[in-house]
């Protein structure tokens, strides 16, 4: 009798992720408010925090779009408009129109098929730039007791000579990349690296880095949660030329060098001995 207590106990606590995981979590919601901190390696300068915010209703070429704004995006303690967005909720696409543009262009797509790709625009010269976006895996993370479907992506263009292309993180459905919602594409900025801290929904959080991590760490290569031995063996296994189930190369390149090599090997040894 015990054993059947403690199972429905058990079935309690994970219903409520469970129980949301066919719905679609739309991205452009008024009040939604993505909270991001700048890291700069050079000692001259300093870290910052900054967010951007959806706020206000436009209309562009007959489509109805809300109003992206950022706030102390350079330290300035300024507020600025970014860009206007609108969404596809059937088919898991959101379309921006750049600052003073009246043409739409993809920024993301959740419904990529694994192992496929997909042609996005950079929010700066989106008419110059074509970026073929590849869904590496599928998974359902857990936020605040929501699912939502999440791509392990990278990009490729024609001037990337990495064998595996450049990383982009998660592209979390409704929250967008860990790496802010602007920022489907690139890990790194000059000087520094900005990322994604917190999303917030009418002052509720949705999402954290920290969680995300937590279900998600570095060096996770098949995906499961953890980090132990099973990852630093398939990739061994594939440096020397053999094939391993469920192993993930983008997730792989841990250093984010756009190629897999020994030193992807002593950070995942360092991870498990820690």
């Amino acid at each position: 009798m015990k054993s059947y207590f403690f199972l429905f106990i058990i079935a309690l606590s994970i219903a409520p992720c469970y129980a949301q995981s066919l719905q679609y979590h739309p991205f452009v919601e008024e009040g939604k408010v993505w909270k991001m901190k700048y890291h700069t390696e050079f000692p001259q300068y300093i870290d910052y925090d900054y967010c951007y915010y959806l706020e206000g209703d436009t209309l562009i070429d007959n489509v109805a779009c809300k109003k992206m704004y950022a706030y102390n995006i350079n330290n300035t303690n300024t507020k600025e408009y970014q860009l206007a967005l609108y969404e596809d909720n059937d088919n898991g696409i959101v379309y921006f129109f750049p600052k003073d543009y009246v043409v739409s262009y993809v920024l993301y797509d959740f419904n990529i098929p694994l192992d496929s790709t997909r042609i996005i625009k950079p929010i700066l010269s989106p008419e110059e730039w074509d970026i073929s976006m590849k869904n590496n895996a599928d998974k359902l993370f857990c936020f605040n007791g929501i699912q939502r479907h999440s791509l392990l992506v990278n990009y490729e263009y024609k001037y990337t000579t990495r064998p595996l292309g450049l990383p982009a993180g998660w592209w979390i459905e409704g929250v967008g990349s860990e790496l802010g919602p602007l920022n489907p594409c690139y890990f790194y900025l000059a000087g520094g690296s900005s990322y994604l801290v917190e999303c917030e929904m009418n002052d509720e959080s949705i999402f954290t880095i920290s969680d995300l991590r937590k279900q998600n760490p570095m060096g996770d290569i098949n995906i499961d949660g953890i980090v132990n031995i099973n990852d630093l063996m398939q990739l061994v296994n594939y440096l020397v030329g053999q094939t391993t189930v469920g192993f993930i190369p983008a997730a792989a390149d841990v250093n984010h060098s756009g190629k897999l090599d020994l030193s992807d090997v002593m950070f995942l040894v360092n991870c498990i001995v820690k």
